[in-house]
């Protein structure tokens, strides 16, 4: 396996637009959807020589959390200024942060659409709860400081967050199941930080998220003539000149223990590194943005407040506006409520089949005891790794399918023979000690070709130099593995990559951007006979019986991804208690998404 930046010439003839979070690009879906993403090659298609790293200008400097310049903000600087342009009295004042529901009574479609997200059930969903209540009764209970009680509903909740003194779900909060709500990001003027959104009174030099909320009847935005309206005031945020440094706030999860900004992984406690990872993106020429992928133009829609009846509740016309969808489409969902996953499943797939190039490397294949080649991937459609977020909990792998000239399989790595089977990956099921083992399901046999980027979360680790890319503070050094596989968060633990542990134990790590990866693949053909018939039985063995050959035969190759892994939901369910709602039974609703499809036959 090998990672490498892409070649020049065949880069700018591969790539049309690259993109934040889980793909953007112009280059079009397949036509079948689900089924086919941009792999499905005729010929072949093999970059140059490639080297290890990615390159370009070490100049370049991440976004360090300090204040923006007002001079440089569009159109007259007005730094949040008051610019409301109504003139029919004073707004009512709000008791409180307005509810979500309260301003979807005006801005319908945009609440509509934030219904659908997982910001709205970022405090209602099982798996956040049952998470949550374990690390404070267990891993995180009487922690030292900085205090991590609140350290998870901080950035799931911030305004509910701020109304409670336990963390405990569900908070005893008045409308805590609004989540991240729309006050969290049009209500707040501080400056943003990386990872502040997780300390309420700030941490390493950043001012804690909830220090940076206004009055609860002003709400900021980009634009620089609001409407007067009965509900709120409304003026231009200092924020929004660049509205994507919102995100930094909370998707970036550590605890910097010596608190000099820098995440030594392993070290400090580092769980997700997505702003670290875009701010490399974007040093290396990426244009796409968190909000042009997660919150794109609707440009069928005009109107930010269409729900409110003019003059009574707007004041006067607005100019027509550029309206963003709210959905911020990623690849989570509540596995509790399938409303909302179907009602996100085509957005999701879309955006999942844009982040990637995929495909067999025709020039790898080669022909003697065994049938050897490779899967070329690329990560040219995000604007962070691939993949992000909580990457322990993220599966993405490659699945292999060789079938006779009958169609029968006789080689399998990766399949799921049920939604709700484990990939059974050797790293997971054989480590010495580990919990884990006994949370999978349907593995009779260890994959020992399996290819998967979910990486690992550890009871503990220490830290290790790595120093593989000069953009990203937190790719200076990398976690390694001392304690166990676990499903909580230990204040002392980390993330790591997985072995693939039939080609010499290589780590498998997310694909940076820019950056690709080939993995190799070893069929033997004594599985087959002169016919192209197999002995295929089921289980990756055969009888060695057959002389070989390739006659008929099919090699298929897909990346499929899905959001949590069964055997990490089996274990976090073996602590929940009884009143909360059981996270096991919803396997069921796990959903795998087809990112890409390739094959070749002889």
């Amino acid at each position: 396996m090998h990672s490498a930046p892409f070649g020049f010439p065949w880069y700018f003839g591969l790539v049309v637009a690259t993109a934040v979070a889980a793909g953007c690009s112009n280059q079009p879906p397949a036509n079948d959807g689900i089924e086919h993403g941009y792999g499905t090659f005729g010929g072949s298609s093999t970059p140059g020589s490639q080297s290890e790293n990615a390159g370009g200008s070490d100049g370049y400097k991440p976004f360090d959390g300090g204040a923006l310049d007002a001079s440089k903000l569009p159109g007259d600087g007005l730094n949040g200024a008051e610019v409301d342009a109504g003139a029919i009295g004073p707004p009512t004042p709000a008791a409180g942060p307005l509810t979500a529901a309260q301003c979807g009574n005006c801005h319908v479609a945009i609440y509509q659409q934030w219904q659908t997200s997982m910001h709205s059930h970022a405090l209602v969903s099982p798996t956040v709860i049952a998470q949550t209540n374990q690390d404070l009764t267990q891993t995180l209970n009487n922690a030292a400081n900085p205090d991590p009680q609140k350290f998870c509903v901080n950035c799931h909740g911030p305004n509910i967050s701020a109304q409670v003194q336990v963390a405990t779900m569900p908070p005893a909060a008045p409308n805590w199941k609004d989540g991240v709500t729309c006050t969290d990001c049009h209500q707040f003027n501080g400056t943003p930080a990386k990872a502040s959104g997780g300390f309420q009174n700030g941490y390493a030099g950043a001012a804690g998220y909830q220090k940076g909320f206004v009055a609860s009847n002003l709400n900021l935005g980009e634009l620089t003539d609001p409407v007067g309206n009965s509900a709120h005031s409304s003026q231009q945020g200092t924020d929004f000149a660049n509205p994507n440094k919102l995100c930094a706030n909370c998707h970036e999860v550590w605890i910097d223990y010596n608190a000099d900004r820098v995440v030594e992984k392993g070290s400090d406690l580092a769980l997700q590194t997505t702003w670290d990872e875009y701010t490399e993106y974007r040093a290396l020429g990426g244009t796409e943005t968190c909000v042009s992928c997660h919150m794109p133009a609707n440009p069928d829609q005009t109107r930010i407040a269409e729900g409110a009846q003019i003059p009574a509740q707007q004041f006067q016309t607005a100019p027509t506006r550029v309206a963003h969808n709210h959905s911020f489409v990623g690849v989570d969902t509540d596995l509790s409520d399938t409303a909302q996953q179907q009602a996100t499943l085509a957005a999701r797939t879309a955006l999942a089949q844009k982040a990637a190039f995929f495909q067999i490397d025709r020039n790898s294949i080669d022909f003697g005891n065994n049938i050897n080649f490779g899967v070329f991937i690329s990560n040219f459609g995000t604007g962070h790794n691939l993949p992000s977020g909580f990457a322990f909990a993220r599966q993405l792998w490659i699945e292999i399918t060789a079938t006779d000239s009958t169609g029968q399989p006789f080689f399998t790595s990766g399949v799921l023979q049920n939604p709700g089977d484990d990939l059974c990956d050797p790293d997971g099921l054989e480590e010495f000690g580990s919990p884990m083992p006994p949370f999978f399901q349907n593995c009779n046999f260890t994959d020992d070709e399996l290819t998967t980027f979910q990486q690992k979360l550890v009871s503990l680790a220490f830290s290790e130099f790595d120093g593989s890319d000069p953009f990203d503070p937190a790719g200076l050094t990398q976690a390694v593995q001392v304690g166990n596989e676990t499903w909580l968060q230990f204040l002392h633990g980390g993330v790591v990559a997985r072995q693939r542990v039939n080609f010499d134990g290589v780590a498998v790590k997310p694909l940076k951007p820019f950056t690709s990866a080939e993995f190799n693949y070893s069929i033997p053909l004594d599985r087959v006979d002169l016919n192209g018939n197999s002995d295929f039985n089921g289980n990756g063995n055969g009888n060695g019986n057959f002389n070989g050959s390739t006659q008929g035969v099919t090699i298929q190759a897909r990346l499929l991804m899905r959001a949590l892994p069964p055997y990490f939901l089996r274990a976090l369910g073996s602590g929940q208690a009884a009143s909360e709602t059981q996270v096991a039974p919803l396997i069921s609703n796990l959903q795998t998404i087809v990112m890409a499809t390739d094959s070749v036959s002889f």
